[in-house]
């Protein structure tokens, strides 16, 4: 079964520092498991990145839900 829901994200416009490209992190097992359904739906309806891959990685799932706070942020690269 997939669910979907709806998560207010705080996003702030910051000029003139770094951009961070990598993060590395460990998560604790309930972020994992979140991590590993979020994946596992957007695999299951063949979502796809900005850049046309299917997403199939947990990294890809990342960059999915960035994707789409950008698209509805209005920001683009």
């Amino acid at each position: 079964m997939v669910s979907s829901y709806i998560v207010e994200i705080p996003f702030s416009t910051v000029g003139g520092r770094v951009i961070r490209k990598r993060v590395d992190c460990t998560f604790n097992r309930k972020q994992a498991e979140q991590l590993r359904q979020v994946r596992a739906a957007l695999e299951a309806a063949e979502a796809k990145l900005a850049n046309g891959k299917l997403v199939s990685s947990p990294m890809h799932a990342v960059q999915w839900i960035l994707e789409q706070i950008a698209d509805a942020s209005g920001k683009t690269e």
